[in-house]
């Protein structure tokens, strides 16, 4: 994270009154905040981006020059040469290194059962900024791939090579074009086990570079930036570290638990995901959109072949996305709701009936990276393991409610167990997580430099920006519930007990979603006793959970709609259902939607 002035330097926050602010650029929305050295002074104020760096004139007189910058604005496209023999966890490592470093994944190209020249033709079709070779590449499509550049067959752009295979690899011609550069690090696998360390510094210095060019043409030279992907992960860790505090199992497997915990963080678009997921100290990453999915195909299939090029873009079918909804909508108003959200997705939710169709969309999105995630890697778990779900980014803002934006974690994951869900409200996380360590004073300890794994933490004496706890949802982890039976026969019991020695119970039953009151912040004993020896909460089949638990704006969620996720076939009992869930998470009132 250094300045464009001055590379390799790292820099100093600026004086408040020369730069009282930090900029938080998405792709659809930025957020102006109020800062000081080392903290977030209030609030952040919306401003309007579609796709575009917000210049000066943007932010008003008084607010010209923002301290740092944490962008998603035209990020390098990364294309991944995935056709070779590296196993499915190697090449996902790579697609992890390209979204933590925050770029933008291209997609995997064509396998060597294709004809070489068709390589070429993908890469030029992809529009990539940087090519990530995982072998070496000789021979006729080494050539090819020399003289396309010598011709500017891809496009006037410098296109960055970064060779990231075993070892032994160069290439003279490549290193001597002008319309290329050519960087190689250590191999993605050493040993049998993925190193991403060395790919990642190197994306995250062309992605840092291409930032700070960026920023220097829309008015702002010498800012300190980071990409949003960077942040985010470094948000994680933090996230990570401070899990206990929401979220303290207790009893026996204490320790055990602490040490395994998860977190997810999600940062969206409307019409876009990453998801962060961070388990004990190893980061994956994954991403889906409705543009353009190759990222999650290519973490799915564990390397490309060559159907994995066809799979450019997808909308979800409109009958499921319709039974997503606690509305008995026509497809045809269905079909007028999305074109609205897709064309104006920079806009704030107008009703909500559209929010509650934009939460729909994110739901799918979120789906279609648990989908791809579980094949990659079921050992890891991804996110479906997390206890910790955080929702940042434009997508979830526009919703207009923390609620309802929990909710649709909640849908798109189907966390099973005792899980806590929360909002970052207009990115706070991202921004205090992209923001530049000051030099530290004499004879105190240097941590990694910025950008780089294994950052440290927030400065002493710095603010931290906290999310907003929704809810604590409890669900058994495997438990399928028939809507055509009707039953009160409980699946657990739940009992909170406050700090005051208060202590109240509540049955968990199949089929019903309620909430059980726990202001936020505050503190309780939270005890899950399953009534079956078959259900799982966290603690093993049959046995109780145990632990502390915080308050958020919902309470505790009874979730007993069961894992995976049913709803009834009756067109009415489906929408009394959904609706009584959104009520649960506080993001419906009477009324809200009509009859």
């Amino acid at each position: 994270m250094t300045t464009a002035a001055e590379p390799g330097v790292r820099p100093r926050f600026l004086p408040r009154s020369e730069a009282p602010t930090a900029l938080l650029a998405g792709a659809r929305a930025a957020y102006v905040f109020p800062v000081s050295p080392g903290r977030i002074l209030g609030p952040a104020r919306l401003v309007e981006s579609r796709g575009r760096l917000p210049g000066p004139a943007d932010l008003g007189p008084a607010e010209s020059s923002p301290a740092w910058a944490v962008s998603a604005v035209d990020l390098p496209r990364v294309s991944i040469d995935g056709r070779s023999t590296l196993n499915a966890a190697a090449v996902r490592a790579t697609v992890d290194a390209v979204l933590q470093a925050g770029a933008t994944l291209a997609g995997p190209l064509l396998s060597e059962a294709v004809a070489v020249d068709l390589f070429v033709h993908e890469l030029a079709r992809q529009e990539a900024d940087i090519l990530i070779l995982t072998q070496p590449i000789a021979g006729e499509k080494s050539r090819i791939l020399t003289q396309a550049l010598e011709r500017q067959a891809l496009g006037p752009r410098v296109l960055s090579i970064v060779y990231n295979g075993p070892p032994g690899y160069d290439s003279p011609e490549l290193r001597t074009l002008k319309t290329c550069t050519f960087t190689t690090v250590e191999s993605i696998v050493q040993g049998g086990r993925s190193n991403p360390g060395p790919t990642l510094e190197a994306l995250g210095a062309l992605v840092r570079d291409r930032l700070a060019a960026r920023l220097a043409r829309a008015g702002y030279p010498g800012v300190p930036c980071v990409s949003q992907g960077m942040a985010a992960a470094r948000a994680a860790a933090r996230l990570e570290r401070n899990l206990g505090e929401l979220l303290e199992p207790l009893g026996p497997d204490r320790g055990r638990t602490r040490t395994s915990s998860r977190v997810c963080l999600v940062v969206a678009d409307p019409d876009r995901v990453e998801v962060f997921a961070r388990t004990g100290g190893r980061l994956s990453v994954a991403s889906a959109a409705f543009v353009g999915t190759a990222s999650t195909r290519l973490l799915g299939n564990g390397r490309a072949g060559s159907r994995g090029t066809t799979a450019q873009g997808w909308l979800p079918d409109w009958g499921a996305l319709a039974r997503r909804l606690p509305l008995d909508l026509d497809l045809s108003d269905l079909a007028n709701l999305i074109g609205t959200l897709l064309v104006e997705p920079w806009t704030l939710a107008r009703g909500l009936g559209e929010a509650c169709l934009g939460a729909a969309l994110l739901e799918e999105l979120l789906s279609e990276v648990t989908a791809g995630w579980t094949a990659a890697d079921r050992e890891a778990g991804g996110p479906a393991q997390a206890r910790l779900f955080i929702a940042a980014g434009f997508g979830f803002d526009r919703l207009g409610s923390a609620g309802l934006a929990a909710h649709a974690l909640v849908k798109g994951f189907q966390p099973g167990g005792v899980s806590v869900v929360a909002v970052d409200r207009g990115g706070a996380l991202l921004v205090e997580a992209g923001a530049p360590d000051e030099d530290p004073p004499p004879g105190e300890a240097v941590g990694p430099p910025p950008g780089r794994p294994g950052t440290a933490g927030p400065r002493p004496g710095a603010a931290t920006a906290r999310p907003e706890a929704v809810a604590v949802i409890v669900s058994p982890l495997k438990a399928v519930h028939d809507w055509r039976r009707a039953t009160t026969d409980p699946w657990a019991i739940v009992t909170v007990e406050g700090e005051d020695g208060a202590s109240t119970a509540r049955r968990l039953v199949p089929g019903t979603v309620t909430s059980l009151p726990l202001a936020p912040g505050r503190r309780a004993v939270l005890t899950v006793e399953p009534c079956h020896a078959r259900l799982d909460f966290g603690a093993g089949p049959g046995r109780t959970w145990r632990g502390l638990v915080t308050g958020g704006t919902a309470g505790i969620i009874l979730d007993g709609r069961g894992r995976p996720l049913t709803s009834p076939d009756s067109p009415s009992t489906r929408v009394a259902k959904e609706r009584d869930v959104l009520a649960a998470f506080g993001a419906l009132g009477k009324g809200d939607l009509g009859p």
